[in-house]
């Protein structure tokens, strides 16, 4: 199961990346972010396992990467684990908005940011809370 999941997980992480590395508009800004919320909350849905036979697919191919893996995660883990998860998961697209933010406004980030951005937007943390 664990391959699968981080597999799946890489698959949601890949979709939000390559829906921020744009610098589009900033009407296309407030679109993504719109998405960032709409993930959270899908993703929130998915690990609950009460929800998991009400559940309707989500119109967005950034969310819906999220439904395989959040109902396994929903199935097996304790709700310790989904809230770690989720957590993690939430961090890391946060991240994605401050990048996007960065680029936007064509800033670069102080060392701090930049280190803060790349020690929560990366993988690791959501691998680990996955498998912990």
């Amino acid at each position: 199961m664990s391959y699968s999941c981080s597999s799946g997980m890489m698959d949601l992480i890949h979709a939000v990346q390559r829906s921020t590395h744009s610098t589009a508009a900033s009407a296309r800004a407030m679109n993504k972010n719109l998405i960032r919320t709409q993930t959270v909350d899908f993703m929130r849905f998915c690990l609950d396992p009460s929800a998991i036979h009400s559940r309707d697919k989500s119109p967005s191919e950034i969310t819906s990467a999220f439904d395989t893996f959040g109902i396994a995660i929903g199935n097996a883990y304790d709700v310790e684990q989904r809230d770690r998860l989720l957590r993690e998961c939430t961090l890391a697209i946060e991240m994605t908005r401050k990048e996007q933010g960065w680029r936007l406004n064509s800033k670069v980030p102080s060392l701090n940011e930049y280190w803060e951005y790349r020690l929560a937007g990366s993988a690791v943390r959501i691998v680990l809370a996955t498998t912990e």
